[in-house]
């Protein structure tokens, strides 16, 4: 097994079961926040788990806090998606859109496998073109992730290790580049100190020059003290750090997906952020690293999404900067009543990056039925302006009362399934270790 996974996703369970069920206060929208300089109150600690969004109006110094009124953009969803849907059928070659990456990098093999290896697949058919396993001593790649060129990859390895025989792993970065045909040209070790820290998570610049890395402190386990990002030359391996003083997270709710997104311009950097300082609140943030600096508390606030039993939630999902700097596209589930009669709005949606409000949602379902009961969504790739996005997303079989999930092209409202073979990489509630 992994050692980086295992040992977060074990603190996060210990913290989870510190919650007592049903102890979630009512929901109550918090005083505007403060300069990023200024003491925030205490909050419960516990771990994330439903998360209500804020649309949070943002400057440089100061973030005012609002509702994002999640039920009023999915209020003309019925009980399937609204706008054009289509059925489950598997679409041809042909009708994939031009403007999405020709291929995708994907982790295959599980956590616990002794080899997780990368398989190089076309989007446009779902065929595997190629399997790349670790270079020894390595057993398993944990992480991928994509410049915007659509041939050049990082891979994320380390030694695996029997989770009964546990001890800590640095990982090391490999760089995977791809022919025209999608064919790879080999692995190349990259110029960065193996990274002794735990990860999760990493992002390539859209030009490849630049790898962020998402980082959490050493023992004791799971200690989530000064996390930091730190950015290296892929050319020269210099590095930067950036801190955030004190107790946070910088990821998802668990040390998987893509908690990290570059503007198309290589300096604006957008990750999300469990603040202990105001938790379980996640914060979506936008770092300009092109800034003199070391603390990430300089970075700007751009979303809030409390804690709530009730009224919405980011799970477990990839908030994402659209390449132009634009927007942060993230799926966001909205539920009313209780576990004996729910009803459940999703909405992939999209929040301005300036003020950090509601622009629109693209992808809507609402349904009463107790299967809705995790994100079903999720962004893995957004383009310019969030125009075309490859997100998971429901589709419904024919007369089937059930909708199933899967990977697919967005453009505007109409969702469009990937082929059976990009299907592989779906998963409910856990993000995608896929890149494109």
């Amino acid at each position: 097994m992994t050692t980086t996974e295992d040992r977060l996703r074990e603190a996060t369970r210990a913290a989870a079961g510190t919650v007592a069920q049903g102890s979630a206060p009512p929901l109550a929208l918090p005083d505007p926040p403060r300069r990023a300089t200024g003491r925030r109150p205490a909050a419960p600690r516990r771990w994330a788990g439903w998360l209500t969004p804020l649309a949070a109006a943002a400057s440089v110094v100061a973030v005012v806090a609002g509702s994002l009124a999640a039920g009023q953009l999915l209020s003309g969803a019925a009980h399937q998606r609204g706008g054009s849907h289509p059925g489950a059928g598997t679409p041809s070659a042909a009708a994939v859109p031009m403007a999405i990456p020709k291929y995708f990098v994907g982790l295959v093999g599980g956590v616990q496998s002794q080899q997780r290896r990368a398989v190089v697949a076309a989007t446009a058919t779902g065929k595997t073109l190629a399997t790349v396993t670790p270079p020894k001593p390595f057993g398993a790649f944990d992480w991928v992730s994509a410049a915007a060129d659509d041939h050049t990859f990082v891979l994320a390895a380390q030694r695996w290790v029997p989770i009964s025989h546990w001890r800590p792993e640095p990982v090391t970065f490999f760089r995977l580049v791809l022919t025209a045909s999608g064919q790879p040209e080999g692995l190349r070790k990259l110029p960065i100190r193996p990274e002794r820290g735990f990860i999760s998570g990493i992002a390539l610049s859209p030009d490849g020059a630049r790898l962020a890395v998402a980082v959490h402190g050493g023992p004791p386990l799971g200690s989530v003290q000064d996390p930091k990002i730190e950015v290296f030359s892929t050319a020269t391996g210099s590095e930067r750090q950036w801190v955030w003083p004190g107790s946070g997270w910088i990821g998802l709710n668990k040390p998987y997906g893509q908690a990290l997104s570059w503007a198309a311009n290589g300096r604006t950097l957008a990750f999300q952020l469990y603040s202990h300082a105001n938790y379980p609140t996640v914060e979506v943030r936008l770092l300009d690293t092109a800034e003199p600096g070391s603390s990430l508390r300089a970075s700007r606030l751009v979303l809030v999404f409390p804690h709530s039993g009730r009224a919405g939630w980011l799970v477990d999902s990839n908030a994402l900067l659209t390449p132009d700097g634009s927007l942060v596209v993230a799926p966001i589930t909205e539920y009313h009543g209780n576990s004996r009669h729910p009803m459940v709005h999703l909405a992939i949606t999209e929040f301005s990056a300036t003020t950090g409000r509601p622009v629109r949602a693209v992808d809507q379902w609402a349904s009463s039925a107790p299967w809705i009961t995790y994100n079903l969504q999720d962004v893995l790739w957004t383009g310019a302006g969030g125009r075309v996005m490859i997100v998971v997303s429901l589709v419904r079989h024919g007369g089937a009362s059930t909708p199933t999930f899967a990977i697919g092209v967005q453009t505007g409202r109409r969702f469009e399934p990937l082929p059976a073979g990009v299907q592989n990489w779906r998963s409910v509630g856990v993000p995608t270790e896929i890149a494109w």
